[in-house]
């Protein structure tokens, strides 16, 4: 049985450069379960986990490390997505607070 690409979120990817963060373990073991290439990524998941790893320089590097070696694959996003990004806004306008998700949503 082929294993679907999946979306990873910031959430985990800082929960699987950081040991001391409490999903961790969790997100490594699922981790495991997945070949390499099948974690998909995209740009404004990447810079928000970066940021969020700031104060951890070393845990950051293996972010951007598992990245170019293909852990986790960058999906790109350029102006032939914003007729996308601009319908998940109008659908979600009246709720205000999971705007900023609308990354995940591509």
């Amino acid at each position: 049985m082929e294993i679907e690409p999946v979306l990873a979120d910031t959430g985990p990817l800082i929960a699987l450069c950081e040991s001391k963060d409490p999903h961790h373990k969790a997100c490594r073991e699922q981790a495991k379960l997945l070949p390499v290439g099948k974690a998909c990524t995209c740009w404004p998941v990447l810079t928000e986990a970066a940021y969020r790893l700031r104060r951890y320089p070393a845990q950051r590097a293996k972010l951007f490390q598992a990245v170019r070696e293909g852990v986790y694959i960058l999906l790109p996003l350029d102006v032939e997505d914003m007729t996308g990004v601009e319908m998940v806004f109008q659908t979600y306008s009246d709720q205000h607070k999971l705007l900023p998700l609308v990354g995940l949503t591509l």
